[in-house]
């Protein structure tokens, strides 16, 4: 089967690509024919050429697209972790005429299943099918996002082209990023989001299990609680969102990252003090995340509150009650 995937990147994330790029052939079937489509925001031939030697894993079709034509525009970029190269993808359409369907997939991925399921996935007559970013569950009023009820995570999406040329989404999404107003948080993922709201439809979460899919407090009172434990068991696509990456930060999961890293051709950058650095964030993690439980599992037994005279008193079982302090 035909599966057709894209990517945009530029070359200081080609190595994270070719990462992701050999999670997916590690994990195909027989019979997947892989073709890549790679938006190409300045990727060099060295870079390019250690990529096609990921064909000794499994042959794959791959073609760069030159992007020149939408690449001068100045967008905004208010996270230290994006490039101009993620604005790319609202031209999807447009820089690829002769494709209908595709697999958009970010380049801070690993994929642990074939893609052959998530390709066949009917679009109908939505313009996207993605998976909901549970973090904006928590952060609609920090970021002021209110008027979505479900807003997705840009970084794995299955794409309806036809659909997009056929009501010129490219050019509505580039009109209305040079145009608004609203402050752009998380770039042209706000963007997807505003604009095709209503021509969204959900995926299973387990083709994007997002890094904030283990952090305790995310998950412990949002209300698809119980199918992120599900996705979290089964991933059928790990994401590492926001700017920690297994490259720079502790991450979860970031063990994959490096099992395909060394098959990708490419090596780590990490040196002997990044290294000791990761490893101390790794147990401040474990820590901050058992704190977390134990206090989960005392809560309704030990609770702590501020009485209206300044005193800080701890309530136990609702039989015994002492003052811990007196506040100023």
């Amino acid at each position: 089967m035909d599966i057709k995937i894209c990517f945009a990147s530029d070359d200081n994330y080609a190595v994270h690509m070719a990462v992701t790029i050999t999670s997916i052939l590690k994990n195909a079937e027989a019979d997947d024919n892989l073709f890549f489509y790679v938006l190409d925001g300045g990727i060099s031939h060295k870079n390019k050429d250690k990529i096609s030697g990921l064909k000794k894993i499994k042959d794959f079709f791959i073609e760069y697209i030159n992007c020149q034509k939408y690449r001068s525009q100045n967008f905004p970029l208010l996270l230290s972790h994006f490039s101009p190269a993620i604005y790319l993808r609202i031209r999807i359409a447009d820089l690829l005429p002769n494709i209908d369907k595709i697999i958009y997939l970010d380049s801070d991925i690993i994929v642990c299943s074939s893609l052959k399921e998530l390709f066949e996935e009917d679009t109908e007559d939505c313009f996207v099918s993605a998976v909901e970013d549970i973090g904006l569950y928590w952060a609609h009023k920090t970021f002021g996002r209110k008027k979505e009820k479900f807003y997705v995570n840009t970084g794995v999406m299955v794409l309806n082209l036809q659909l997009w040329r056929e009501y010129s989404i490219g050019e509505q999404m580039y009109s209305f990023v040079g145009k608004t107003k609203e402050k752009l948080n998380f770039g042209d993922q706000d963007v997807i989001n505003s604009l095709l709201k209503n021509k969204i439809k959900p995926l299973n979460l387990a083709w994007n299990v997002q890094s904030s899919f283990f952090e305790f407090y995310n998950v412990l009172h949002h209300p698809l609680k119980k199918e992120i434990k599900i996705a979290k068991k089964h991933p059928k696509i790990i994401h590492y969102i926001t700017e920690k990456k297994p490259w720079n930060s502790y991450a979860p999961k970031s063990s994959l990252y490096f099992y395909y890293l060394a098959f990708s051709g490419f090596k780590s950058g990490l040196v002997l003090k990044d290294k000791i650095k990761i490893f101390g964030q790794a147990m401040i993690y474990k820590l901050t995340t058992s704190v977390y439980f134990i206090r989960f599992i005392i809560s309704p037994f030990i609770r702590g509150y501020r009485t209206d005279d300044k005193k800080i008193k701890i309530r136990i079982l609702h039989f015994m009650e002492f003052t811990l302090c007196k506040t100023k």
